[in-house]
């Protein structure tokens, strides 16, 4: 793949946060790419630092945090801009969903009020002309009786409701890149197909590039093109949504496709990954999987294994990648 069909590129990401008299790594060193009109899905536990890179391309952590690296958007890299012109890009080249509509939506002021307020924010129109385009936002984002939802609150809506108005607002703009932080983690089944579809629908009609960070890999399947898999603060496999599915190359991706519950099993317990992921007070030497690891040797104890290329845009970080994908 070209450099050319590269939207976002994150080089050498570092965040760390206060604990008690030291900084700990929340993220540390990831490079990963957002290309033009992809879905990249981001996996992995809880503490991997999916959420944290997210939010480092907005610049909305918190200012205790301490960013280094780049991250470079047309021709610019985001980390050295002037806030203000961070504020511009927000919203309108680049956008994000939350995890939870009710913490992002403001409770006293209704729906179609805080549609508007983005739109006019970015575009500069009027109130009329603002809160028409808002009523035509909910019904590219297919809400039911939409004129009717303007003028109501967030609490009277249902989650799939309220995470559809936070799609709208994302897309007031017709950003060229859409974040998406775990958008399906509080709705039912049912509901979470709906938004993924919804989510394909506008990439597919809008060209738009989306990455969503998902534990899920069936939402992964479903949507993306490309996955990223994080671990302890670092990416550690790479590639295309099938070839990943078909050659896992990491262990621990591995593990992760290995707790995908199948209705062809008798089993009687769901499968799992053994163990914890590391404290970040106390970073173990080496690969940090390698207590978790049913492969680990002596080399997983003293180096850190680096993200190396084992075919054709599928990459992994452990030191016997290519053996590995040689023998799946």
């Amino acid at each position: 793949m070209t450099e050319e069909n590269n939207l976002l590129e994150i080089k050498n990401l570092v965040v760390q946060f206060p604990s008690g008299d030291r900084y700990v790594n929340a993220v540390n060193g990831v490079n990963l790419t957002i290309r033009k009109g992809e879905i990249l899905g981001i996996v992995g536990e809880s503490g991997c630092g999916k959420s944290v890179s997210l939010f480092s391309v907005l610049r909305l952590l918190p200012p205790q945090a301490k960013v280094s690296g780049e991250i470079w958007f047309e021709g610019r890299d985001l980390l050295k801009l002037p806030l203000k012109e961070i504020r511009a890009i927000r919203g309108k080249s680049i956008s994000m969903i939350f995890q939870e509509p009710m913490t992002s939506l403001n409770p006293a002021f209704k729906i179609g009020e805080q549609i508007s307020e983005a739109i006019r924010l970015h575009k500069g129109c009027g109130k009329k002309a603002a809160m028409a385009e808002a009523l035509e936002l909910l019904k590219l984002v297919e809400v039911p009786d939409a004129e009717k939802r303007l003028t109501c609150y967030p609490h009277q809506l249902s989650g799939g409701l309220r995470q559809r108005v936070m799609i709208a607002m994302a897309l007031a703009c017709r950003p060229q890149i859409l974040l998406a932080d775990e958008p399906t983690t509080a709705l039912d089944v049912t509901i979470q197909a709906q938004i993924l579809r919804l989510m394909v629908k506008l990439k597919e009609e809008y060209g738009m590039s989306i990455a969503i960070v998902t534990h899920d890999m069936g939402v992964v399947a479903e949507t993306a093109q490309r996955v990223s898999v994080f671990y302890f603060g670092r990416v550690v496999e790479e590639a295309e949504t099938t070839e990943l599915f078909d050659h896992p190359t990491h262990p621990y991706t591995e593990g992760l496709l290995g707790c995908i519950p199948s209705m062809n099993t008798n089993a009687e317990r769901l499968n799992t990954i053994e163990g914890m992921i590391p404290n970040p007070l106390d970073p173990p030497k080496g690969c940090a999987f390698r207590s978790r690891c049913p492969y680990a040797s002596e080399i997983c104890r003293h180096e850190v294994p680096t993200l190396r290329e084992v075919s054709r845009d599928h990459s992994a970080a452990c030191h016997f990648a290519k053996e590995r994908y040689a023998r799946i």
